[in-house]
C-alpha cells in the first residue's frame, strides 16, 4: 500500500490535535455532510438513472427531528442521531417505495412536491410536532 493513500486518512485523524482545528471544525463537518449528501446523490441518479429531489427532504427531516429532541426534550446527541436516522428511514420508506413505481419525469415531480405537501399539513394542523 502506498502512502499516499493513507495521508487523507491521517490527516483528518491528527487535525483535532492542532490549535487552530476549532476554527475549521465546523466548515470541515459541513464539507463532510456534504459529501455524503453528493454520494448518496450519486449512487441513485448515477446507478438508477432517477432524479431524486427528495432527499433534501429526508435530511431536513431527520435535521427538525434531531433539534426538536434536543432543544425541547433534551436528549443527548446519540440519542438524537438515532430518533432522527429512524424517522428519516421510515418517511423515507413510506414515501421512496411507493414512489419507485413512478416511472420518467412524473417521479421528479412527485418527490418535488413532497416538501410543499408536509409544509402545507404542518400549516393546517394546529401545532402537529410542537416546534
Amino acid at each position: 500500500m502506498k502512502w499516499y493513500t493513507l495521508f487523507p486518512a491521517l490527516t483528518l485523524f491528527a487535525l483535532p490535535m492542532f490549535p487552530f482545528f476549532d476554527i475549521y471544525s465546523s466548515t470541515l463537518d459541513l464539507a463532510l455532510l456534504f459529501g455524503v449528501l453528493t454520494a448518496s446523490w450519486d449512487v441513485l441518479a448515477g446507478f438508477t438513472n432517477y432524479f431524486n429531489l427528495g432527499q433534501a427532504f429526508m435530511f431536513g427531516l431527520g435535521a427538525y427531528t434531531s433539534a426538536l429532541l434536543s432543544v425541547d426534550w433534551g436528549a443527548t446527541i446519540p440519542e438524537t442521531m438515532a430518533a432522527s436516522t429512524l424517522v428519516s428511514a421510515i418517511m423515507g420508506l413510506l414515501i421512496g417505495i411507493p414512489s419507485l413505481r413512478i416511472k420518467g419525469p412524473y417521479f421528479s415531480i412527485f418527490t418535488l412536491s413532497l416538501p410543499p405537501a408536509i409544509r402545507a399539513i404542518d400549516i393546517h394542523i394546529p401545532q402537529p410536532a410542537w416546534g
